[in-house]
């Protein structure tokens, strides 16, 4: 896969400075959004890119969009939708059910297909065709979420992790955030350095045979930089003023 990090050359506008505005709590937001019966395609062009996000894990995939989800006064240039179900998807029903938001959406619409390679290596290798055929990109992370949420920190994966079973990884990797990263790694924090995940993820990206990235690589980045680039600017300012703010709390 080629490298998808980019960095926007050139001057941008400058901009005055702007307060926060409050925003809804995401366990408020409406984020397992599911298309509409009743939705239509319809011509015309948005002012906003519309990504639909069909995941297949639910509570910390849930936060890390709901940060962008929640904002979207704040990034407008981009909208997001996120589906899942209470306990999440396998991938024959995450893959069903991102058909059906494929068949609903405009024709410029994004969709993906987000899933853990965990224990279902055989069925996202039946599946991936499929949802090429559908023009559905299948976000795949090896072996869980949690190797994206890694490299917000660091480029470093706990290689020393990769003799055990495989079916024992992905519990062992949630350890070791809980360890290394005092409690873990909070999705909605870690997504305000989303092109350090970017970056991290693309140094350590491998695809095995089929198509499928290796232990320690996810394509998420492929996702985020989409994102990214619809939200970089703003970003960067809301980054910069809540740094700033710590920074004076911790003076106090």
């Amino acid at each position: 896969m080629g490298n998808f990090y980019q960095k926007h050359d050139g001057e941008r506008p400058l901009r005055t400075k702007r307060t926060e505005k409050k925003t809804s709590d995401p366990k408020e937001t409406d984020l397992n959004q599911n298309i509409p019966d009743n939705y239509q395609k319809h011509d015309g062009t948005l002012s906003a890119t519309l990504i639909h996000i069909i995941s297949g894990g639910e509570k910390r995939e849930k936060d890390y969009f709901g940060f962008f989800i929640a904002r979207r006064t704040i990034f407008p240039r981009i909208k997001l939708t996120f589906t899942t179900d209470k306990g999440g998807y396998d991938v024959n029903n995450l893959t069903e059910k991102a058909i059906a938001v494929r068949t609903k959406s405009r024709k410029n619409d994004k969709v993906y297909a987000v899933t853990d390679v965990d224990h279902f290596y055989s069925q996202i290798k039946d599946k991936l065709p499929e949802c090429k055929e559908y023009n559905i990109d299948m976000i795949i992370s090896n072996p869980c979420f949690e190797i994206w949420l890694l490299y917000h920190k660091t480029d470093k994966p706990p290689t020393y992790l990769s003799s055990l079973d495989t079916i024992k990884i992905p519990k062992a990797l949630k350890k070791h955030l809980n360890e290394e990263f005092k409690g873990g790694i909070n999705p909605k924090e870690a997504a305000l350095y989303i092109d350090t995940a970017i970056s991290n993820s693309l140094k350590h990206y491998k695809e095995d045979k089929n198509n499928i990235p290796e232990l320690w690589a996810t394509n998420m980045h492929s996702l985020a930089q989409i994102i990214y680039n619809k939200t970089d600017s703003e970003l960067e300012s809301y980054r910069k003023e809540k740094e700033e703010k710590e920074k004076r709390y911790r003076k106090k």
